[in-house]
């Protein structure tokens, strides 16, 4: 997935890095991107998405009507991503099978992903999405280290963006408090 950005002045819009839109139809669509972008990198309640997304007119499911509209969203704009310090995105896909070890969690994949285009070095946020319900979902014990990795190689705390799967919570971590004693390339050094 390309890297997105968003313009929020005049009708909400999201570009390409070649300038081309996003299709980001609806009036709502836009509305609710439009809230997100106003308030990067935090955690932004159901109810004020939806008070300030439907602004009083309220429809009759709104819990409903907004976990409709994130899924929409999300189709537009891409949910999970590795973004480096210059604002590149890569992506990754889960590739599961019976066998647990020889599944690929979509965090490594997308941290393959980015060492091809940008390097782990300039690795700045993952977002991990997934699950069903209330829970979040958060790394794995190996997409842990492998995130470690990358923020040992990159000297940086990498923040990881951790939702559930139909992105009504979202709770915000750095490597470091999720491997507060984590052991990897900074620890094999001369």
């Amino acid at each position: 997935m390309d890297p997105v950005r968003y313009r929020i002045l005049g009708t909400t819009q999201a570009l390409r890095p070649d300038g081309t839109p996003v299709p980001v139809g609806g009036a709502r669509l836009r509305a609710l991107l439009t809230v997100l972008a106003l308030r990067p990198g935090r955690t932004v309640s159901a109810a004020v998405l939806v008070d300030e997304v439907w602004d009083g007119d309220l429809p009759a499911d709104a819990p409903g009507a907004l976990q409709a509209l994130v899924g929409r969203l999300r189709r537009a704009i891409g949910p999970d991503a590795v973004e480096s310090v210059d604002g590149e995105v890569v992506t990754g896909a889960n590739m599961e099978n019976a066998c647990y070890r020889l599944g690929l969690c979509a965090e490594q994949s997308a941290l393959t992903a980015a060492q091809h285009a940008f390097g782990l070095d300039k690795v700045a946020r993952i977002a991990v999405v997934g699950g069903t319900g209330a829970i979040v979902c958060t790394p794995c014990g190996g997409c842990r280290q492998a995130i470690l990795e990358a923020a040992q190689l990159s000297g940086r705390d990498i923040e990881i963006l951790c939702s559930n799967g139909d992105g009504t919570k979202v709770e915000r971590f750095t490597i470091g408090a999720l491997i507060p004693h984590g052991f990897g390339p900074a620890n094999l050094s001369d």
